[in-house]
């Protein structure tokens, strides 16, 4: 995880002036496989998938090792559905996100 930090040259000041911001978001990567039966492509299950990795919205999750750090919310930055030899019955993928803190709207004087 790394933090924002914003570095600023003084003019006559040797190194920067260094101001913490806060933390970074958290980069999760997920890896796994779909099976179908013997022989049998699951179609459905690579088509759900799909259909959730390219909505434009963030994902909720319910993990308690991500759930420990905070990370309740994934938006999806990058994905990978490869096409293997032999593998007909199941499909491996590989998921890129970040954690993302919902944004809490304030409307004052309506």
């Amino acid at each position: 995880l790394n933090k924002k930090i914003v570095k600023t040259d003084i003019l006559g000041r040797d190194g920067k002036i260094k101001e913490y911001i806060g933390m970074d978001d958290y980069q999760v990567t997920i890896t796994g496989t779909l099976t179908g039966e013997n022989g049998i492509q699951p179609l459905n299950d690579i088509l759900d998938l799909k259909k959730m990795l390219d909505a434009p919205v963030e994902i909720s999750t319910i993990c308690p090792f991500l759930n420990q750090f905070g990370i309740f919310d994934l938006v999806v930055e990058s994905y990978e559905l490869p096409q293997e030899a032999g593998g007909i019955s199941y499909q491996t993928f590989t998921i890129n996100c970040v954690s993302e803190i919902p944004a809490k709207l304030v409307i004052s004087n309506a």
